[in-house]
């Protein structure tokens, strides 16, 4: 069985997910595409980056496009976004990185790691923070972003007011 997410219950989510599949398959809904609607990674053949629909909101109707459900890259998607809660420093700190304008995938390098190692412990110790090197233009005004609206603490997977529509 599955996790709650946003105050809706695993059947609640399931089901959306079971309409996307459906939609999916007859045509009705397009398989999601970059670019990643967090890290804006546009992904591309040589880069081994899959899309995925995350869903924010599981009323019915159901709505495949923002503010009740983003495309992300699975990097953002699994390993980040559902981590922030178990992970909240992680989360702060992966944004940091978003906002330089890194990608998700480019966590994996050794250069970005040493880098955001270094942010992760000033974060942790309350030290000033390190400016980080820029990796591709960062178009959005920082903390008006949807994902910087997105609650960490744990009580809102189950907490019903932490739905997008009552």
């Amino acid at each position: 069985m599955g996790n709650s997410y946003n105050g809706y219950c695993w059947p609640e989510r399931i089901a959306k997910f079971r309409e996307m599949e459906r939609r999916i398959a007859t045509g009705e809904l397009s398989a999601p595409t970059g670019p990643c609607q967090l890290c804006r990674d546009p992904g591309g053949p040589d880069t081994g980056v899959t899309f995925e629909y995350h869903d924010e909101d599981y009323s019915r109707d159901y709505s495949w496009s923002a503010p009740a459900c983003y495309v992300l890259c699975r990097d953002c998607h699994i390993y980040r976004l559902h981590q922030r809660f178990a992970r909240p420093k992680s989360w702060q700190t992966f944004l940091a990185h978003v906002r330089r304008g890194g990608y998700a995938r480019q966590m994996k390098e050794p250069c970005v790691k040493l880098e955001l190692s270094k942010y992760r412990r000033a974060l942790d110790e309350g030290g000033l923070l390190p400016v980080l090197e820029t990796k591709h233009p960062y178009q959005q005004a920082i903390g008006s972003e949807w994902f910087a609206r997105l609650r960490l603490d744990a009580a809102s997977l189950t907490d019903a007011s932490a739905r997008r529509r009552p």
